[in-house]
């Protein structure tokens, strides 16, 4: 499964201001490496949880027999039956589903047309059924985040988010930066249900 940033956020959940005060920082000299640190930090916590913060444009292409990775499961369930594919969408929270193509052997890809696409998004990750079984695969192109603001962001998100810059800043050089020992409690239950399969 390859999974390709669109459009990035046009903002980030946290501002150059609140991580300043947060880090009680009260000079301009480093505001580039911040806000470096800041977009760093959400793409980190976007990677762990499966899950994008604000409104991105993402493309994915899925396999329709992934391979498992060395020593785990897949993280993308695929099923065929009854003349139908059932896959999760790889991120989330899917707030718009913008076209689906299918994938010939040459690597070709051509439009699934819209009454054979069916979408569930009362489910976590959100689950999409095609009426078609033919394909080596699939191209989603999708809009994923918990809206356009910060202030879409759930709050603990955004916490965790300055917990990571802090470290990020105090230890430059040290790279000891494990999201998990971090602000693993704030990240409790945001984690996408479909990395669990």
């Amino acid at each position: 499964m390859i999974v390709t940033l669109m459009t990035p956020p046009r903002l980030e959940p946290v501002t150059l201001a609140e991580a300043k005060k947060f880090l009680r920082i009260d000079h301009g000299q480093e505001d580039d490496l911040l806000m470096h640190l800041i977009r760093t930090a959400r793409e980190m916590i976007e990677r762990e949880i499966g899950r994008h913060l604000i409104l991105q444009k993402v493309s994915a292409v899925i396999p329709f027999r992934p391979q498992r990775p060395q020593g785990g499961l897949s993280l993308t369930r695929i099923w065929a039956i009854t003349g139908r594919t059932i896959f999760y969408v790889p991120t989330g929270p899917l707030r718009r589903l913008i076209k689906v193509d299918l994938m010939g052997e040459q690597g070709d890809f051509r439009e699934v047309l819209e009454r054979k696409i069916h979408l569930n998004t009362a489910v976590d990750p959100a689950l999409l059924i095609l009426d078609v079984l033919e394909g080596w695969g699939v191209r989603l192109i999708y809009e994923a985040g918990y809206g356009e603001g910060a202030e879409d962001v759930p709050a603990p998100l955004r916490q965790a988010i300055l917990i990571m810059v802090t470290n990020l800043y105090e230890n430059r050089e040290a790279g000891d930066h494990n999201i998990h020992e971090k602000c693993g409690h704030l990240l409790e239950g945001f984690r996408s249900q479909g990395r669990l399969l």
